[in-house]
């Protein structure tokens, strides 16, 4: 089974009340995170650092900022990802890869890891299979070393 339709298997078997608190459990916790979605984390051990800082200045180069109602900093998977997503549909293929090298790759494959093998990560380990395999797919279509 592709990790595709494993994730939607379990959309389809787990209530969206399951994945709401199976996220709280994995991304909040009640003193510290089962896992830590940022990549500076993955990249210094702390949050806030400097690939943060270089992040933030790609995304001014590039014209690109947080909007005023999101709170996490920019370097959280999701946001990286949104980003992704973004230049895919610009077709800048060259921003696509250097965003890619510079601020996914790097990290991203350690936070698939992480959210795979977090004790609580239910249906949110398909979402890391899945995470794994765009990961793969990705470096693969850029020529990255795996």
């Amino acid at each position: 089974m592709t990790a595709w339709r494993q994730f939607a298997q379990a959309l389809e078997t787990q209530p969206p009340a399951v994945w709401a608190e199976e996220y709280e459990r994995l991304f909040y916790g009640v003193s510290r995170p089962e896992v830590i979605p940022y990549g500076s984390f993955y990249l210094t051990g702390f949050m806030m650092e400097e690939p943060l800082a270089e992040l933030r200045s790609w995304w001014a180069e590039k014209g690109l900022h947080r909007r005023a109602e999101i709170s996490e900093p920019e370097d959280h998977i999701a946001a990286v990802l949104e980003v992704m997503t973004h230049l895919i549909a610009l077709r800048d293929e060259t921003a696509q890869r250097d965003f890619f090298v510079r601020f996914v790759w790097s990290w991203a494959g350690r936070f698939a890891t992480a959210l795979a093998e977090a004790p609580n990560a239910g249906g949110y380990r398909a979402l890391a299979e899945l995470l794994d395999a765009f990961l793969t797919l990705e470096a693969f279509y850029w020529e990255v070393e795996v």
